[in-house]
């Protein structure tokens, strides 16, 4: 299976691949907005005490099989996500990349920091949500 895939990339131009590696992170950004949405749901409806588990990292670590570091990362994000919809959507568009939205929750989820996150965060209109290499297009 993954011999195929490395068939398949070695057959490309390095034009086809620079496509491949950006459709492919422009497609895992999207799928993180997704999972951030969904978990955030999860969390507000409690859908983890119907399967007996304590919390969301709880559910995920059981029904991902991820690490507990990996499961309150996902919870944070989906927390921030929710909290500042812009976030998600400057993940589901490729502006920001989950670690970047990581490292944004972990200022949310700080109670030290967290009252200047508030203070900041209603005016963070979409526009400003960018980077200067968008996914989509080619670097300089």
């Amino acid at each position: 299976m993954f011999v195929g895939l490395l068939e398949e990339a070695l057959e490309m131009s390095d034009g086809e691949l620079d496509a491949v590696v950006r459709e492919l992170e422009l497609t895992e950004r999207r799928l993180h907005a997704r999972r951030a949405a969904v978990l955030a749901v999860t969390q507000q409806r409690g859908l983890y005490r119907a399967d007996g588990h304590p919390s969301l990292k709880g559910y995920l670590r059981a029904t991902a099989n991820v690490s507990s570091r990996e499961a309150n990362r996902r919870r944070l994000v989906a927390e921030v996500c929710a909290a500042v919809p812009v976030l998600g959507d400057a993940l589901a568009s490729g502006r920001l990349g989950e670690v970047q939205i990581i490292e944004i929750a972990r200022i949310h989820a700080n109670p030290r920091t967290r009252q200047y996150f508030d203070r900041v965060a209603p005016s963070w209109p979409s526009t400003r949500v960018t980077t200067t290499c968008a996914i989509g297009s080619p670097a300089s």
